[in-house]
């Protein structure tokens, strides 16, 4: 299959590439790669949904990505609502 080729869901080639818009995001497990996964759609103004089956886990994970955000906003002097 030559570069500029691709397969889209059904496996049919076509030489569109697909772009995927997302709105709204789950993630499973408020660990340090969910917590990352979390923060990066949060900057790109994706509602996200964490799920963790700790209680304690999860409210540390949601206090870590707080944490970041305000440090994010201090430091490049962003906006609340960006």
């Amino acid at each position: 299959m030559p570069e500029d080729q691709f397969k889209d869901i059904t496996g049919t080639e076509t030489n569109e590439k697909a772009a995927v818009e997302f709105k709204r995001l789950v993630v499973i497990g408020g660990g340090s790669m969910g917590r990352a996964i979390v923060l990066s759609a949060v900057r790109h103004g994706i509602e996200v949904l964490l799920i963790e089956k700790n209680e304690t886990t999860l409210k540390q994970s949601l206090q870590e990505i707080s944490d970041s955000l305000d440090r994010e906003i201090a430091r490049w002097a962003l906006t609340e609502s960006e």
